[in-house]
């Protein structure tokens, strides 16, 4: 009866084992998930270091300003010029001001003006790319979208509005930003992500290196996390290559700070 007892303890044991193995595998492999989507969110609106920081990078391309303005769009003391040109398209040194200014302090040493200008420059490339192949999204759709995330939100517009203040945003800022992201985002969709398959030689090579096995997870349980997170890592690296390619075949002209 005590060695039935035992015996039946151990097994229980061991099953519980099995289960906290299963679930800590499938926690290591969510977050790696995780990471690599967030990384695609921010790579895709071409704010790479910025994107914790910036909700939306503030780039409002019918806003820009040519020098000479007096709108009163420049940002404390900074007078406006044009910071650099991608294919012709201005992009001003305010805008680059405002988008460093909504990074807390403790932040600025490490995602610096220079790096805030080469994301602009990113999404500046991907929206004419998007432009060239004809790929758009209406402003209906883009009210749709902020109207039925604030819905699941449980969040007023007023309340939204005031939000953006404390970003220094105002929310046609944030609707021509938005509207640009999802421009972007249909981009990688259309072009790259519709194009890419994950065999299942992959997701047996990635299984097998990530020592699931020993923890008697069969591919099985994890092979739609794997196929995920394989599908992250092509889509970075085609949306990588395909920014690298439009640097080089786009003019980019950088302008030095004047005074």
């Amino acid at each position: 009866m005590v060695k039935s007892a035992v015996k039946s303890r151990s097994k229980k044991d061991a099953l519980h084992k099995k289960h906290r193995a299963f679930r800590a595998a499938r926690r290591r492999l969510r977050r790696r998930v995780k990471i690599v989507n967030m990384l695609i969110v921010i790579v895709a609106i071409a704010i790479i270091s910025v994107g914790a920081y910036l909700i939306y990078s503030g780039r409002v391309r019918e806003g820009s300003k040519e020098p000479g303005s007096d709108e009163g769009e420049n940002l404390g003391k900074v007078s406006d010029y044009v910071l650099a040109r991608v294919n012709g398209e201005p992009i001003m040194a305010s805008e680059i001001e405002k988008q460093y200014t909504t990074i807390p302090e403790q932040s600025q040493p490490f995602i610096t003006r220079e790096i805030i200008l080469n994301q602009t420059i990113n999404k500046l490339l991907l929206l004419q790319e998007a432009e060239k192949e004809g790929i758009s999204i209406s402003y209906e759709e883009v009210d749709d979208l902020i109207f039925y995330n604030l819905d699941m939100m449980n969040r007023s517009l007023d309340d939204f509005k005031n939000e953006l203040k404390e970003l220094k945003m105002d929310f046609e800022e944030f609707r021509e930003s938005y509207r640009d992201d999802l421009i972007i985002n249909r981009l990688i969709n259309e072009t790259i992500v519709s194009q890419i398959e994950i065999s299942e030689a992959e997701v047996g090579e990635f299984y097998d290196s990530s020592n699931f096995g020993d923890a008697n997870i069969t591919i099985e349980d994890v092979e739609p996390q794997i196929k995920d997170y394989l599908t992250s890592q092509k889509v970075m690296d085609a949306l990588d290559a395909l920014i690298n390619k439009l640097r080089k075949t786009s003019s980019i002209e950088l302008a030095e700070a004047s005074g």
